[in-house]
């Protein structure tokens, strides 16, 4: 009966390997690929917010670059050059500067110039320079002569905001950033 027993036991083993072959069916597969399918499209969002942000990153930095050396070139000129000099009885000097694929700079104009030239506007940039009395800081001074009675008494206020000209899409707006800084004699 002992061997009865070990003889059922391996004839059944045998016919059990031998009729089928082992893998994987097609239900399995279709299954396996489903919730592969459903991590991927969890997944995929995070690479386009992680572009959208590195493009974010890269826009604050150009913007933050592209007006604090403008303020450095202001700061680094005299108190009365002529780049910073009010023409006379104006309340405020204001510049404005286009920076263009083309010319990959910025020139003087505005967004309207550079188009009107052929030219894709990517950012501008508007200096204003006013000049204030120490005693009021809240009342600009017109420009007045060179011959200024005291000039030592004044203060003047640079401001450069930068902004760039992209509307939207896919990676968002485009950043802008004004820097405000006071240059005294």
């Amino acid at each position: 009966m002992e061997m009865e027993l070990s003889a059922r036991t391996l004839g059944a083993g045998a016919r059990s390997g031998s009729g089928r072959q082992r893998g994987m069916s097609i239900i399995e597969v279709v299954l396996a690929s489903l919730i592969l399918l459903i991590l991927a499209l969890g997944i995929i969002p995070l690479f386009t917010r992680s572009m959208a942000s590195n493009a974010s990153g890269a826009d604050s930095t150009r913007v933050s670059n592209m007006a604090t050396e403008r303020v450095e070139q202001l700061l680094q000129l005299p108190f009365d050059s002529a780049e910073l000099t009010l023409p006379e009885g104006a309340p405020s000097l204001v510049t404005e500067e286009v920076y263009t694929r083309e010319d990959e700079a910025f020139i003087a104009g505005t967004e309207a110039d550079a188009v009107s030239n052929g030219k894709l506007p990517l950012w501008t940039r508007t200096t204003t320079i006013q000049q204030f009395n120490v005693n009021d800081l809240d009342t600009p001074i017109e420009g007045s002569p060179p011959t200024n009675p005291d000039p030592s008494a004044q203060i003047k206020r640079i401001e450069v905001t930068v902004a760039g000209l992209r509307e939207g899409g896919p990676l968002g707006v485009s950043k802008s950033l004004t820097v405000r800084v006071m240059k005294s004699p």
